[in-house]
């Protein structure tokens, strides 16, 4: 797990949601996210946790610390009935000027923002499950292998205008689709499907 990574998040929410559970740290951005920090200790104060974080003295005071608990209905363990494995999609959109990450659930299109994954960008086998709460509003477990490793709550799109913009795109990409098969013919075309870039700079 990349620290400097939620450090990024919290930074960007000014916001810090902590949380001990089964005697594991956890650290929300109050936004789309919660993070194990499973190497330090559950009961980390503000003042460690702002030095964590590298959060300057003289700038703590512009930030919203709490002490607080998950979302009613979130389920906390690595293994949770009723959980669907959902895959990435190969494309990604930008939406209110973020880059977010699209994936297929339940509620149709479900999308999280490439940033909040970018904390797991250090481990191996991750994978994605769609949970639901008791009320049926989803969230999406992160697991390393068999350990969960985050939670995360999914963007849903609510605009008309969206979906209209997103409809206008399937057809041109159709219409791409059929002039390409003309100008190339019966051979194999290689596309380069957009991936989540993990590789940026370190902040």
């Amino acid at each position: 797990m990349k620290i400097n990574r939620i450090a990024s998040l919290v930074k960007a929410s000014k916001t810090i949601i902590t949380t001990s559970h089964n005697k594991t740290l956890w650290v929300s951005d109050g936004w789309v996210g919660w993070y194990p920090l499973f190497e330090m200790p559950d009961n980390l104060g503000e003042e460690s946790i702002f030095a964590l974080f590298d959060i300057a003295e003289d700038a703590r005071g512009k930030y919203q610390f709490t002490i607080g608990a998950f979302p009613e209905g979130f389920v906390v363990k690595d293994d949770c009935p009723g959980e669907v494995q959902i895959q990435e999609r190969c494309v990604s959109i930008y939406l209110s000027g973020k880059r977010m990450q699209c994936f297929f659930g339940s509620l149709g299109l479900e999308m999280i923002s490439v940033d909040a994954l970018k904390p797991f960008s250090d481990l191996e086998n991750v994978s994605f499950f769609e949970r639901l709460t008791p009320a049926g509003m989803p969230y999406i477990a992160v697991k390393a292998g068999l350990i969960l490793v985050g939670l995360l709550t999914p963007m849903l799109i609510n605009r008309e205008e969206t979906v209209d913009e997103l409809r206008k795109m399937s057809e041109q990409a159709g219409i791409s689709l059929y002039n390409a098969n003309q100008m190339y013919g019966n051979k194999k075309q290689e596309y380069n499907q957009e991936k989540i870039d993990f590789e940026e700079d370190e902040d």
